[in-house]
């Protein structure tokens, strides 16, 4: 159910954010049909809440979309700075605490058997942003200015899993912990509630190349799994 409410939640401000957003530098050049052909305006846009040059922090709880056997929640924390109005450079670390849902739990208890299961435990990222949408909002009696970003970058990945173990009839199953290193690509809203001072709401997918059960000594081969993330943060920055 968290996981139905995150990605309505999300789609709903991403659609309300379409209505308003913008992208242009500080000087954008408008052309106007009444005037003559020769002439050209320039319209100054001064935005609210300007980034080039902050740097800023946020602290999250997310909510994890991709594990079938496991409810998994955790926490974010991410530091970032604005080489201009549009780039960033961003470091950001999850932390996942998982336990066992009501499918997993059918299964031992329906078909006596164990299933494949792989957990997340953390991801350290590093990540390229780009930010060229901005706009605001209009409610009844305030207006809700937002940054609408795009990051792509490299991840480290920890995970474990009972790979080993969950065909073999004669062992219980064992979580061996494994690392994976893979590109990873997000893209989220900053709303300001003040100067220095925003919320912030992410969807995140990090993909790794990695193995599957081993079955009958037959280690699996290779491929591309991947996970997701909704992540709500409050930050500031300087």
């Amino acid at each position: 159910m968290s996981k139905l409410l995150s990605t309505f939640l999300l789609l709903t401000i991403i659609n309300a954010m379409v209505i308003g957003e913008a992208r242009a530098e500080e000087k954008d050049l408008y052309k106007f049909l009444w005037l003559d052909p020769d002439k050209s305006v320039y319209v100054l846009q001064n935005k609210a809440y300007p980034k080039r040059g902050t740097t800023y922090m946020e602290l999250g709880f997310l909510s994890h979309l991709s594990n079938e056997y496991q409810d998994t929640i955790g926490g974010q924390a991410k530091i970032g700075h604005f080489l201009n109005e549009e780039w960033a450079l961003e470091i950001d670390y999850k932390l996942y605490s998982n336990s066992d849902n009501d499918a997993v739990k059918n299964i031992r208890q329906i078909n006596q058997t164990e299933p494949f299961i792989r957990k997340p435990l953390s991801t350290t990222s590093l990540y390229v942003t780009w930010s060229p949408f901005y706009g605001k909002i209009n409610t009844f009696n305030k207006i809700f200015y937002f940054d609408w970003h795009f990051s792509g970058g490299l991840s480290l990945i920890n995970t474990e899993s009972n790979a080993e173990t969950v065909a073999d009839p004669n062992r219980p199953s064992e979580f061996k912990k494994e690392n994976y290193v893979g590109p990873s690509a997000k893209t989220g809203v900053r709303f300001h509630l003040k100067k220095g001072l925003h919320i912030n709401i992410d969807y995140s997918k990090d993909f790794y190349r990695a193995k599957g059960p081993i079955v009958n000594g037959r280690e699996a081969t290779q491929k591309w799994r991947n996970q997701s993330d909704i992540v709500f943060s409050i930050g500031f920055s300087f």
